[in-house]
């Protein structure tokens, strides 16, 4: 067996064991239907209604991730969380708020960044500021 087909058995099994993991690697889709009915619960501007829909209706995975990233922070009830591995989602948890507002203030400037750099803390664990 190479080390390839090691890694990609290893990696099989995280995602087995971890739902969340397996939705960032793109094995498994985000639940717009359910992010999306939320966020539509609030009163929204034209612009942003046809935002959403075209969030909801585009097929990249970038936009999708993002509004996963968001609604994990800002609506914990909606349990997109779940079947997530506890060791791995509870730091990620405590480093979404900051993830999220470095992204609010501009210190994160593109949706792809913010995606990238959330989804490597919730792989490989929040970075250790210390």
């Amino acid at each position: 067996m190479s080390a390839y087909d090691r890694r990609q058995q290893l990696r099989q099994r995280e995602m087995d064991e971890d739902a969340l993991l397996k939705t960032i690697y793109g094995m498994q889709d985000v639940d717009m239907q359910t992010i999306a009915a939320h966020v539509r619960t609030y009163t929204l501007s034209d612009t942003e209604k046809a935002i959403l829909e075209r969030v909801e209706n585009d097929h990249r995975s970038e936009p999708r991730l993002f509004m996963l990233m968001f609604a994990l922070w800002l609506a914990p009830h909606l349990n997109l969380a779940e079947g997530a591995l506890p060791r791995r989602f509870e730091p990620f948890q405590q480093a979404l708020p900051n993830l999220c507002m470095d992204m609010l203030e501009g210190r994160v400037v593109s949706l792809q960044q913010f995606v990238r750099q959330a989804a490597a803390e919730y792989v490989m664990g929040p970075k250790d500021t210390t």
